[in-house]
C-alpha cells in the first residue's frame, strides 16, 4: 500500500512539474509576444510624432488642404496608437497619472487639429491667417518636446510606472493642453489678456448682488477658466454648508456672466407673467439700458415641480439683433425671485460690414443640405468661427432632424459662422 501511495505522489510531483514547465512556457510566449507588441506600438507612436511634426510644418508654410489633411490624419493615427501604448503600459487598478495627462494633451491637440484648425481654414476662404500659424508653431514645439521626453521613457517604462518623479510628461501635457484651449477659446487667441484678481472678481459680485451679504465664498480654485470667449472667476458662495450662489464673473472687466441661486426660498408667492417681466426687466437694467427685443419661454421644472418664467433679451443696435450676446433672466413662477441669470454680450459695438451675398444666394446654396430656410434677416454674432468678435451675418430659421435651429452665414463669403438650438418655443 504505500508503495502505491509514494508511486502515486511521485506521479503527482512529475505532473505538477510537467504542468508547471508548460505554463511557464507559454506564459514566457505570451511575454515575449507582449514585448514585440510593445516595441511595434512604440515605434507607430515615435513615427506618429514625427509625421504630426512634419506635416504641420508643411501646412504652415505651404497652406495646402493636402497637407491639412494629412496632418488631421496623422493626428488621428497618434491619438489611437497613444492610447494602445498608454493602455499596454499601466495598469487599469492603478492609472499612471503621467501617462493619462499626456493622453489627454494627444487628444486635445486632435479635436484642435480635425475641427477648430479646420473651421477657421475654411471660414477663411482656407487661408491661414496669424493666429492660426502662431499655433502650428506652438502645437510643433509641443510636440518636439513630447518626443523628446517619451523617447528617453520609451528604455524606461518600469521607472515610469511606479516612480512618484515627474519625468516632463506632466508639464508638457499641461502646455499642450492650455494652447489649445487659448487657441480654441481665448477672446486673444493663443495667449491670456490681462485678468482683474480673484478679489476684485468676489467684490464685484458682492456689489451687484446685496444677497450675498454674509455668506461665506469657498477659494477651493481661484483660477481663471476659459470657455466660448469668456474668462471668468468661477465664485461659489456657500450657504448651510451647501453651494447657494454661484456666480461667473468676468476675469477681464468683472461683468457678471452668470448667476445661478442653487437653494430655494420658502416664500411662497405665486406670480403673473407681467409681474416676472417687470422683474426681469428691471434686473436687466443692471446690465443693459438700451433697445432690445424680448422673448418669452414657460419651462417645467422637472425637479422641484415649479413653471419658470425664462425671458430672453437680445440686444439690438441699429435695428440689428446681437443674437449671440442675448441676457436670459428666469424667475421662479411660485416665490418671484431670480434664480438664473446669464449674457455673453461682451462687445456690443456693430462692426462695419457690407452685404454682398444675398439671402436668396445663400439659400440656393445649401437647399440641397440644409433644406428650406425661413429668412430671419440680418443679426450680429460671434463664435469661434469669427474669433468671438462680432460679425454681422444672414439669419435663417429652420428644422434639422426634428429640432429647430437658426443658422447664420456669413454675408461676405457664404459660409455657415454660427448656429443657435431653439429647444423650446417663445411664448406670445
Amino acid at each position: 500500500m504505500k508503495k502505491v501511495q509514494k508511486i502515486g505522489l511521485a506521479f503527482l510531483l512529475i505532473l505538477s512539474v510537467g504542468v508547471n514547465i508548460v505554463l511557464y512556457y507559454r506564459v514566457t510566449d505570451v511575454s515575449g509576444k507582449l514585448v514585440s507588441v510593445n516595441k511595434l506600438i512604440s515605434s507607430n507612436v515615435e513615427r506618429n510624432i514625427r509625421q504630426s511634426m512634419r506635416y504641420s510644418k508643411e501646412f504652415k508654410e505651404t497652406g495646402s488642404p493636402d497637407a491639412l489633411k494629412n496632418l488631421q490624419r496623422t493626428i488621428q493615427e497618434l491619438s489611437v496608437t497613444y492610447k494602445h501604448w498608454v493602455d499596454l503600459n499601466q495598469k487599469d487598478s492603478n492609472p499612471n497619472e503621467q501617462m493619462t495627462k499626456s493622453l489627454s494633451a494627444i487628444e486635445a491637440l486632435r479635436n484642435a487639429f480635425i475641427h477648430h484648425l479646420d473651421v477657421q481654414f475654411q471660414a477663411n476662404g482656407k487661408v491661414l491667417e496669424e493666429y492660426d500659424i502662431e499655433f502650428l508653431d506652438k502645437a510643433y514645439e509641443g510636440l518636439d518636446r513630447l518626443l523628446m521626453i517619451y523617447l528617453n521613457l520609451d528604455g524606461n517604462i518600469a521607472k515610469l510606472r511606479n516612480a512618484n518623479r515627474d519625468y516632463g510628461l506632466i508639464q508638457v501635457a499641461g502646455n499642450i493642453e492650455d494652447m489649445t484651449r487659448l487657441y480654441r477659446h481665448s477672446i486673444t487667441p493663443n495667449r491670456h489678456p490681462d485678468y482683474i484678481t480673484f478679489e476684485d472678481a468676489e467684490k464685484a459680485a458682492r456689489d451687484l448682488c446685496p444677497n450675498l451679504e454674509g455668506l461665506e465664498l469657498d477659494n477651493e480654485k481661484t483660477s481663471v477658466n476659459i470657455k466660448d470667449g469668456i474668462h471668468y472667476y468661477e465664485l461659489k458662495f456657500m450657504e448651510d454648508k451647501e453651494v447657494g450662489y454661484l456666480l461667473w464673473v468676468d476675469a477681464i472687466n468683472g461683468s457678471i456672466r452668470s448667476y445661478e441661486a442653487r437653494k430655494n426660498t420658502d416664500a411662497k408667492r405665486d406670480i403673473s407673467r407681467g409681474e416676472a417681466f417687470v422683474n426681469a426687466s428691471t434686473y436687466l437694467q443692471n446690465f443693459y439700458n438700451d433697445k432690445y427685443i424680448s422673448e418669452f419661454y414657460e419651462i417645467q421644472d422637472t425637479e422641484n415641480k415649479n413653471d419658470i418664467y425664462s425671458f430672453k433679451f437680445t440686444p439690438v443696435i441699429e435695428d440689428i439683433p446681437f443674437a449671440a450676446d442675448t441676457f436670459t433672466i428666469n424667475i421662479d413662477e411660485t416665490t418671484g425671485t431670480i434664480i438664473k441669470f446669464s449674457n455673453e454680450a461682451i462687445n456690443l459695438q456693430l462692426p462695419q460690414y457690407q452685404v454682398i451675398l444675398t439671402p436668396e444666394e445663400i439659400q440656393e446654396a445649401n437647399l440641397e443640405a440644409v433644406g428650406n430656410m425661413e429668412y430671419l434677416g440680418l443679426a450680429a454674432v460671434r463664435s469661434f468661427a469669427t474669433r468671438y468678435m462680432p460679425t454681422i451675418a444672414h439669419s435663417f430659421k429652420t428644422m434639422q432632424k426634428d429640432q429647430q435651429m437658426t443658422l447664420f452665414y456669413d454675408i461676405a463669403t457664404g459660409i455657415q459662422i454660427h448656429q443657435i438650438i431653439n429647444v423650446y418655443e417663445p411664448i406670445n
